[in-house]
C-alpha cells in the first residue's frame, strides 16, 4: 500500500494500521512503515516462512540475527564433529582391529550429514545485491532540457498546475521533483519529457537529448505476454542494434533476473521483477 504514498501519507496509514483493532496482513519493503504498523513478522527467506510474533520490527530485527547465530553455532560445531569423525575413519578404517569402531563412525557420520543439510537449510544466505549501471549519456550542451515561461495542466484539469515554470535541467544534475500526492508532479515530470503539451512557454531540449522515462506505472504497463528477455533486447535495439543477447543477459542478471526469471512472460513475474524489467532497458 505504500508504493505511491507520499512520506506523510505513509507515516498516517502506518499509524492508523498500528492502531487499529482488527487484523492486517500487509506486504510493504517500508521498514519506517513496519515499524509503525506491525506487531509480529513473517518473512520469507531461503525458500522457507518464518513467524516471529508478537514483536517490534526492531526486535524482529535483533531476534532473526540471534536464530542466525544459533545455527550458525551449530553447523560450526557439526563441522567439526564430522572431520574429527571422518580423520577417525580415514586413519583407522584399515586396522582390522579397529574396523568395527571405523564402521560404526560411518554410520554417525552419515547420520551427521542429514543433520547438518538440515541445519544449513535454516541459514538465510546474503541476498545478491542487484548491480546497476545505467547506459552513458550522449554528449550535450550544458542545459539539455528546460522550460521557460511554462503552463502546465493536467489533461483532464480545468486549471493550471503551474504557471510561468522557469525551470533549467543542467548537465550532470540530479533533480529530484518533490511534493504531496497530487500536487502534480507525474504531470510536470510529462510536460518535461515532451509528452504533454503546454498551455504557454516552451520546452527547450538539446537536439543530441536522448530522453528516458521510467514513468510512476511503467512495470505495469509492459506487455504482460511477452517474454522478459524479449521486451528487454527488442527495446533496446530500436535505438541501438549492437546490443548483443549476451549484453542484455548480462545486465538483466546484474539486476537480479537470474535463472528462468529471464526466459519467464513478463505477466509471470512478481511485481519488483516487472520494476527490473523496464530498469534493464535503460542499462543497455
Amino acid at each position: 500500500p505504500t508504493n505511491h504514498l507520499d512520506a506523510a501519507a505513509r507515516r498516517w496509514l502506518g499509524d492508523y494500521v498500528g492502531a487499529y483493532q482488527g487484523t492486517v496482513l500487509v506486504v510493504s519493503h517500508d521498514a519506517e512503515f513496519l515499524r509503525r504498523a506491525s506487531n509480529s513478522i513473517a518473512e520469507v527467506a531461503g525458500g522457507r516462512l518464518e513467524l516471529y510474533k508478537s514483536v517490534t520490527y526492531d526486535k524482529f530485527l535483533e531476534e532473526r540475527e540471534e536464530r542466525q547465530a544459533r545455527v550458525r553455532a551449530t553447523v560450526e560445531a557439526q563441522e567439526r564433529e564430522r572431520k574429527r569423525m571422518q580423520d577417525f575413519i580415514d586413519r583407522m578404517g584399515a586396522k582390522a582391529s579397529k574396523a568395527t569402531q571405523a564402521k560404526d563412525r560411518q554410520g554417525k557420520l552419515e547420520r551427521l550429514a542429514k543433520q547438518q543439510a538440515a541445519a544449513k537449510a535454516l541459514l538465510i544466505g546474503q541476498q545478491r545485491r542487484p548491480s546497476l549501471t545505467l547506459a552513458a549519456p550522449p554528449p550535450c550542451g550544458m542545459t539539455p532540457l528546460a522550460l521557460a515561461g511554462a503552463d502546465i495542466r493536467h489533461p483532464l484539469g480545468a486549471q493550471d498546475i503551474i504557471t510561468g515554470a522557469d525551470l533549467a535541467v543542467a548537465k550532470g544534475m540530479r533533480l529530484i521533483l518533490r511534493g504531496p500526492n497530487g500536487a502534480g508532479k507525474s504531470t510536470i515530470l510529462k510536460a518535461l519529457a515532451g509528452s504533454l503539451r503546454l498551455g504557454e512557454g516552451q520546452r527547450v531540449a538539446d537536439e543530441r537529448l536522448e530522453l528516458g522515462v521510467f514513468a510512476q506505472d511503467l512495470a505495469q504497463e509492459l506487455p504482460q505476454d511477452v517474454v522478459a528477455f524479449e521486451y528487454v533486447s527488442q527495446t533496446v535495439r530500436r535505438t541501438d542494434g549492437t546490443v548483443t543477447d549476451e549484453r542484455c543477459r548480462a545486465v538483466m542478471g546484474a539486476l537480479g533476473l537470474v535463472g528462468d526469471k529471464a526466459a519467464r512472460s513478463i505477466g509471470d513475474l512478481s511485481g519488483g521483477e516487472k520494476a527490473r524489467v523496464a530498469l534493464a532497458t535503460f542499462c543497455l
